[in-house]
């Protein structure tokens, strides 16, 4: 069986270079993706490699919905975020880039994930004074109490560069 891995926050700069690099990757893969909008995709270099795409627009719906996050034993990459001006105040971004991201890395891990890559940022810490660090500290002190059979964390620095595909504004 291919390693089956869900991509959500596919659309943003680091979700979907990271989309980009699995469909180039010569590996058979089982791919899912969970977006707002409906968006095209490259075609995969393997042609035995499967896409599924998923669209809700409202991402908190996955988290009740029947069908399955994650894949049991599979592999939850999360690059969902937000900025504060896009999502229009520091309030609204919490929701997104910790209450809607833990509560998907919860039910990812409920379906049966076994491991976990979380983009996070660099300087994150739950203690922060700084509302962005904070948030993205309190994700990651929420994500390593999961009980995920491996962890890991990118903290990446400063995000340069465009969008792989168009996507809309992240409220």
């Amino acid at each position: 069986m291919p390693p089956q891995i869900t991509v959500v926050g596919s659309t943003g700069l680091v979700g979907g270079a990271a989309l980009s690099a699995l469909l180039a990757s010569p590996s058979q893969l089982s791919l899912a993706t969970l977006t707002r909008l409906a968006v095209s995709t490259p075609a995969p270099a393997n042609p035995t490699t499967t896409l599924t795409p998923r669209v809700l627009p409202d991402l908190g719906d996955a988290v009740g919905a029947p069908e399955k996050l994650a894949a049991p034993g599979g592999t939850y990459l999360c690059a969902l975020g937000s900025t504060r001006a896009a999502a229009g105040s520091l309030a609204a971004q919490e929701r997104i880039d910790f209450v809607l991201n833990r509560d998907l890395a919860a039910r990812a891990r409920a379906d049966g994930a076994e491991t976990i890559v979380l983009v996070s940022s660099g300087g994150a810490d739950s203690g922060s004074y700084s509302g962005y660090l904070r948030i993205k500290g309190q994700l990651e002190d929420a994500v390593c109490g999961m009980g995920f059979r491996r962890t890991v964390i990118l903290r990446p620095g400063v995000l340069l560069g465009r969008w792989v595909w168009r996507r809309s504004r992240a409220r």
